[in-house]
């Protein structure tokens, strides 16, 4: 359970906050997001230049990319499938993950907040809503996105 909640957190950061995550993660968390990344892959029938896409760190760009990061979210909770976003669940995966790192902990809450009213009944809509949501709220707060991690 904890281990879901971890990457979770790690899936948040990739697909609502998005991709500030592949530089700096492990290379054992990058194989383990790869290997999800593939069971969505298989369940939304995309291909591996959209698996390729979502590990880039750019928003979907396609209908099937967007189903793509539509099935990761739902795996971690950050979406449900009526196309609603889960807030308190990022929250505390935010609290889990960031615990050594306030600031970034008290960011990742307040766009969390930020974009708690993005909703969509098409869950892949839903995916694209909230990623680019989170990527303007980060922009506006001077947040390389792409560099989090580091």
């Amino acid at each position: 359970m904890k281990l879901n909640v971890i990457y979770g957190v790690m899936f948040f950061v990739i697909c609502i906050t998005i991709p500030w995550f592949t530089e700096a993660m492990s290379e054992e968390n990058t194989k383990n997001m790869l290997k999800l990344a593939m069971k969505c892959k298989n369940k939304t029938g995309a291909k591996d230049e959209d698996v390729m896409h979502f590990m880039s760190k750019d928003l979907p760009d396609t209908r099937t990319t967007k189903c793509l990061y539509a099935c990761m979210q739902e795996l971690f909770g950050i979406i449900t499938k009526e196309g609603r976003l889960k807030t308190q669940g990022i929250k505390n995966m935010a609290k889990l993950m960031f615990e050594l790192d306030p600031y970034l902990r008290n960011v990742l809450m307040e766009i969390a907040d930020e974009c708690a009213d993005v909703q969509d009944d098409d869950r892949c809509e839903l995916a694209y809503k909230t990623s680019s949501c989170a990527i303007e709220a980060a922009k506006r707060r001077n947040i390389d996105y792409k560099k989090v991690f580091k």
